[in-house]
């Protein structure tokens, strides 16, 4: 099992080097010194900047896997189970927050890293959905985790704006959101 210290360590060192450092700058020499470990060391955990983003949202499924252990004979309604997820996994990412109020304000002059980022983070919520049984086998089914991943995107702004202790603001949006998600796809049932 991977230190924890360790992997806040290089998530830290990554993201902040990701706000002072271009992209084409950023390696894995520095990342290894700001660490303050070997560069061998580093690459045992994360192999570089390429990799880096799957390795954090990997670090966030985890967490999010232990801490939302959802007995197999409780059943939620779908999009209760959705908000359960989704908030959660924000309330994991709340100590990165820096991080994504970078990514908010330098969206478009920072593709190099936005592109990376949101994919990992789309691949990362399809492992969480399956993690939790959610269907992934029909078409319906695929809309559906676009359209979460879409309201989770459009739920960051106003998460990196609540400052309440839990979440009331971003939980009533994403709440209202899944709700209407959910009347839209009624159609194609």
């Amino acid at each position: 099992m991977p230190d924890a210290s360790m992997e806040h360590k290089i998530i830290h060192a990554f993201l902040s080097e990701f706000i002072v450092t271009p992209w084409t700058n950023i390696n894995n020499q520095r990342v290894a010194q700001i660490c303050g470990v070997e560069e061998k060391d580093l690459l045992h955990h994360v192999r570089g900047k390429e990799s880096f983003f799957t390795y954090f949202f990997k670090y966030i499924e985890t967490q999010l896997f232990n801490v939302l252990d959802i007995p197999l004979n409780q059943t939620f309604a779908e999009p209760d189970l959705l908000l359960e997820i989704l908030l959660t996994k924000l309330e994991i990412m709340t100590p990165y927050k820096f991080f994504f109020r970078f990514m908010k304000k330098n969206l478009f002059m920072s593709a190099d890293l936005s592109i990376p980022l949101g994919i990992a983070q789309y691949q990362s919520l399809r492992k969480i959905l399956k993690h939790y049984n959610l269907p992934q086998g029909t078409i319906i089914d695929q809309l559906k985790q676009t359209g979460v991943f879409g309201i989770y995107v459009i739920s960051l702004d106003t998460w990196l704006a609540d400052e309440s202790p839990d979440l009331a603001v971003t939980t009533e949006m994403m709440d209202s959101l899944l709700r209407k998600g959910e009347v839209f796809l009624e159609r194609y049932k």
